[in-house]
């Protein structure tokens, strides 16, 4: 019985003492956690705007997770990066709740494409490590886009917050539909109008940077709720919402630059073969724009002041298909009806200074449709035959009539 005992004890030391080198021998123990933790995130593959916030989860808790504080080259000791297309590196504020981490960027992110990465510093609480992790997304903001480039554009200038402010408000508003095709106009419109807003000082870059946004007309309607395909006439609509505007309520002192500016960015983004009607259409409506000027507002020196800048503006944007000949056509129908709106005091004089802007301007048409010729001869692409007559329209009227542009696209009327 006592030696039953005995086997007995004996047997029960060796299973402990099995189990013990058992676990000793293993390389943390028979219990420990050697699954490392993952993660998964709602923003891979989708579009946001660039106010969003960034949420990313967890399989379990983990520890280690940092990121860059501030805007800047991103530092190779931080754990989570946000980056840009073009490389620029994010700041941000990380907050975690549970096995959820919100990532929430210093700056406003503008329209582009960015990827969130997730380094192998992040870890669980046994120090397994996370596979890196690359999460891309896409933002499609143009309120967004057009408010963090101004803002950029102004820097310091007298105003400045207030500016952005009117912008902001105004183009944010319910009912403004979130594209460059009618946040530019809407935050433009509110800008000028602004009580206080220094012309002299700030106008020019704000037209600058506001139609800087347009990169080509697919970049006009844009948006969260992405409209139709943008065609020519998408920025011919925003160029006659920004003439009006000019018309309407820019001082005459200042409104030659603001006319010129824009008639000056919106032909260098339409094709070349838009370029006339777009033109007109602007002429059109900065007429409408002056007519709705107080009476005692309405001037031959503000009529003069726009058709010498859109005269000047177009000339500049002159090339191989919108050529010098084609400028001064297009110029000329827009102002004869204009004439049609024009108050009978006015008549004569603004005619003859539209004639005399038209015919100034010529000459740098031709220097520019000469400089394009070459190029394209140069090129090997060139199908204008030149016939040494400079300023002769030589090019095929044929493939590039203005009556290919739907005009109905670009004419309130």
């Amino acid at each position: 019985m006592q030696r039953h005992q005995y086997r007995k004890l004996a047997s029960t030391f060796a299973l402990i003492f099995f189990l013990y080198w058992m676990w000793s021998c293993a390389p943390d123990g028979l219990d420990s956690d050697q699954e490392a933790p993952t993660a998964s995130s709602p923003l891979g593959g989708s579009t946001v705007v660039g106010t969003s916030n960034l949420t990313v989860t967890f399989s379990e808790a983990v520890q280690g997770a940092s990121g860059n504080e501030a805007d800047g080259p991103c530092d190779a000791n931080k754990t989570i990066k946000l980056t840009s297309s073009d490389g620029s590196c994010y700041g941000m504020v990380i907050v975690a709740v549970g096995n959820t981490y919100t990532i929430n960027p210093v700056s406003d992110l503008v329209t582009g494409t960015y990827k969130l990465t997730l380094g192998t510093g992040i870890t669980d609480a046994a120090g397994n490590a996370l596979s890196e992790t690359e999460i891309s997304f896409t933002v499609d903001d143009a309120l967004t886009t057009a408010i963090v480039n101004l803002t950029k554009d102004l820097g310091s200038a007298a105003g400045a917050a207030d500016i952005i402010a009117a912008a902001k408000a105004a183009a944010g508003a319910e009912g403004v539909t979130n594209d460059l095709k009618n946040v530019l106009p809407t935050a433009y419109e509110a800008i000028v109008t602004l009580a206080g807003f220094d012309f002299d000082s700030s106008l020019s870059t704000v037209i600058t940077s506001l139609l800087g946004n347009i990169s080509g007309s697919e970049s006009v309607t844009t948006a969260t709720s992405r409209s139709k395909a943008a065609s020519d006439s998408d920025i011919g609509d925003v160029a006659k919402k920004f003439s009006k505007v000019n018309g309407k309520h820019v001082p005459a002192k200042n409104l030659k630059d603001a006319q010129k500016a824009t008639t000056s960015q919106v032909l260098s983004k339409v094709s070349s073969a838009a370029k006339a009607a777009t033109l007109k259409s602007m002429i059109a409506e900065g007429s409408a724009g002056i007519q709705e000027r107080a009476p005692e507002q309405v001037s031959a020196d503000v009529y003069n002041a726009f058709n010498e800048a859109s005269a000047e503006g177009a000339a500049d944007q002159a090339d191989d298909t919108f050529t010098a000949d084609k400028f001064e056509t297009a110029f000329k129908e827009a102002t004869t009806l204009q004439q049609e709106t024009v108050p009978e005091a006015l008549k004569a004089e603004v005619a003859a200074k539209a004639d005399a802007a038209v015919a100034s301007a010529k000459a740098t048409a031709v220097v520019k449709q000469q400089e394009a010729e070459a190029a394209a001869a140069i090129a090997g692409t060139g199908t204008n035959e030149t016939d040494g007559d400079t300023g002769s329209d030589a090019t095929d009227d044929s493939t590039i009539d203005d009556s290919t542009i739907d005009d109905s696209t670009i004419d309130d009327s």
